[in-house]
């Protein structure tokens, strides 16, 4: 569903699609159905696909610092740079733009068929039409026709372009008519899960990581400069020198410094490290596990982690989360319990993991509602948290709850005192949190959430690594299960509809289909020539971009409401080397959200063609949805 409606919107820029669209001649390019495109209404669709692709590749390799004219250089034929070996930009835009065709041409005839009538909205919109579109082009300081002109080339008439947003408005609000009607019956969801159950459970673990280093061979020579210096020591029996004994002193002192360390940062053999891993798999519950890798650990950050119970606990975790197939088997095997252990050997890394399973969460459980006011601990210049900065917090923390309990005691009261006090990034909306499931924070925030006795009104105080929470339950929120699946079902039965839409429907490329086209390099040598006259150093690329942002404003005053999300997923923490070292430092920041970073790309990550592959084209001209932004504290 999303992805359709992707290229709904992509054809925001979509003109004339059938016959009788262009104000002047031109021949019968594409017939699907019932509905004729001409070379005009395809170079229409041809303009509008290749604007929706570079727009979606140009912010997506953006994000990984890579320069877009890598992937496609606008100022040069497009149908001499490749996609793939075998399809060139022009052809994969040609062939995207004739699917997109006959995909509206499919809806709008069921449209025409049922009767459809634009609701008002959409209606006051194409009755507006005309004076927004000289509003933009002037605010570009162009004329209509110029306007017109520099987006899609040579002979662009007002009617067409009216007359496409038009058809592309009923598409549109058919599609989503369609979408608002569609039933998904629990019975769905039951199938849906039982279907995908290891995907959906999530699993709470704690893990421990024992790495080691491969003692070195020592070579002949070595061992033959070892023996000389014993030999030296031995025939060596002067009574050393004043000088001489004060260097040895320096030298003692700096040795135990070392040592000192050394112990501190100890390095331990393979046969050291398989010891400790199986004997922290000889306990059996979440204390022991903690107690026994706070002993282990000599990260003194992760220590102050342990006190909190989060430095060893990974939960809400899914079936690929792990990074390693065979933990995530034995995890996820309906024979685990709480308490059982096991030892994975990563030689790659040089490490033994010990893994304790606690719990497989179900997702078919109530979400909550929460507000909390964080009072943030902070940290000196060694990262550390002092007594008197935990007595500080937690003095704040209990004047703020008893200014509430001594008050009006409602949730709106609670919210005021979150604006005024709370450290949180979302202390702007009264530090409400809505949907929260379980695993989405940290452990102690948490507990306290899904405690069987929580009963809306609840407050209380919650210590956790980031400082102290005043807490407010609000309630019962959606159905976790239900507000995951429903929306995956009914993706899955909109793109159904709309693939059985246009099935059926015949379609016939004239030999007018080999003039669609080519007008690409007219109209970027347009806007350059536009955009040099108001500032000289305008590139090629920018001003492209800027003059698709002016159109989406033009032809998209009504969209399609937003679709109530479904809540924020935690992001999953992997056990590779570098996730193990992230828990291990969690402590550094007083932020509670963990975000995934974009892997580091460059550009000679993608200087030879076949690294542009068909699956990672699709993937960035069908950009999802973002999930709705959460606050920058607090989130696990």
């Amino acid at each position: 569903m999303k992805r359709f409606f992707a290229a709904l919107l992509a054809a925001m820029l979509v003109l004339t699609m059938f016959a009788g669209c262009s104000a002047k001649e031109s021949p019968v390019a594409y017939k699907v159905g019932n509905m004729e495109f001409t070379v005009e209404d395809m170079n229409y669709m041809y303009v509008s696909s290749f604007n929706e692709i570079y727009n979606n590749l140009y912010y997506t390799y953006a994000n990984y610092g890579i320069d877009i004219s890598t992937i496609v250089d606008i100022t040069k034929p497009l149908d001499e740079q490749m996609v793939n070996e075998t399809t060139s930009w022009h052809q994969y835009i040609l062939d995207y733009a004739a699917n997109t065709a006959k995909t509206f041409a499919g809806i709008y005839e069921k449209a025409i068929e049922a009767n459809f009538v634009l609701g008002e909205e959409y209606q006051a919109d194409l009755d507006t039409f005309e004076e927004q579109l000289d509003e933009v082009a002037a605010s570009n300081e162009m004329t209509r026709d110029e306007y017109l002109y520099y987006m899609y080339g040579e002979n662009v008439s007002l009617d067409t372009v009216k007359k496409m947003t038009e058809f592309r408005y009923i598409t549109m609000a058919y599609a989503q008519q369609y979408e608002t009607e569609l039933e998904i019956s629990d019975e769905d969801i039951k199938a849906y899960y039982e279907a995908n159950k290891q995907s959906l459970d999530k699993v709470d673990f704690r893990y421990y990581t024992s790495y080691y280093e491969e003692a070195a061979e020592e070579t002949a020579e070595e061992e033959t400069e070892k023996s000389s210096e014993e030999t030296a020591e031995e025939v060596t029996e002067e009574e050393p020198t004043e000088e001489a004994t004060s260097e040895e002193e320096t030298a003692e002192e700096t040795t135990e410094e070392t040592t000192e360390e050394a112990e501190k940062e100890k390095v331990l053999t393979q046969e050291e490290a398989k010891a400790q891993a199986d004997t922290l798999a000889e306990v059996h519950t979440a204390e022991e596990f903690n107690a026994l890798a706070l002993e282990y650990t000599t990260d003194e950050i992760q220590k102050k982690l342990f006190g909190y119970g989060d430095a060893t606990l990974l939960a809400g975790s899914g079936y690929d989360s792990t990074g390693i197939e065979e933990v995530s088997k034995w995890l996820f095997d309906e024979a685990r319990q709480y308490g059982d252990t096991m030892v994975y050997h990563d030689e790659e890394y040089k490490s033994y993991l010990t893994i304790m399973f606690e719990e497989r969460v179900e997702p078919d459980y109530n979400c909550i509602d929460v507000r909390h006011i964080l009072v943030k601990a902070e940290a000196d210049e060694n990262e550390d948290i002092s007594d008197e900065e935990w007595e500080r917090v937690k003095a704040e923390a209990d004047e703020i709850l008893n200014a509430y309990l001594a008050g009006e005691q409602t949730e709106e009261a609670f919210g005021e005192l979150a604006k005024e006090h709370s450290d949180d990034g979302n202390a702007a909306q009264g530090g409400i949190y809505e949907n929260v499931n379980k695993g989405m924070m940290v452990s102690n925030f948490d507990d306290w959430c899904f405690d069987s006795s929580r009963k809306p009104g609840d407050t209380g105080l919650v210590i956790t690594p980031f400082g102290m929470h005043v807490m407010y339950f609000v309630g019962i929120g959606d159905n976790y299960l239900e507000s995951t699946v429903k929306p995956i079902l009914a993706d899955e039965k909109l793109n159904t509809w709309v693939a059985d839409c246009s099935v059926n429907l015949t379609e016939e490329k004239t030999e007018a289909f080999d003039e669609i086209g080519g007008m690409i390099d007219d109209i970027v040598l347009a806007a350059q020539e536009k955009g040099s006259e108001k500032e000289k150093d305008d590139s090629k690329t920018g001003v492209i971009i800027a003059m698709l942002v002016v159109v989406i404003i033009v032809c998209v005053v009504i969209i399609i409401k937003k679709k109530t999300e479904k809540p924020a997923e935690p992001a999953e923490e992997t056990l590779s080397e570098e996730a193990t070292e992230e828990a291990a430092s969690e402590g550094e920041e007083a932020e509670l959200s963990e975000e995934e970073e974009l892997p580091e790309a460059t550009d000679e990550d993608l200087t030879e063609e076949e690294l542009f592959a068909e699956e990672a084209f699709e993937e960035a001209v069908t950009e999802e949805e973002p999930a709705e932004e959460t606050s920058e504290e607090t989130e696990k």
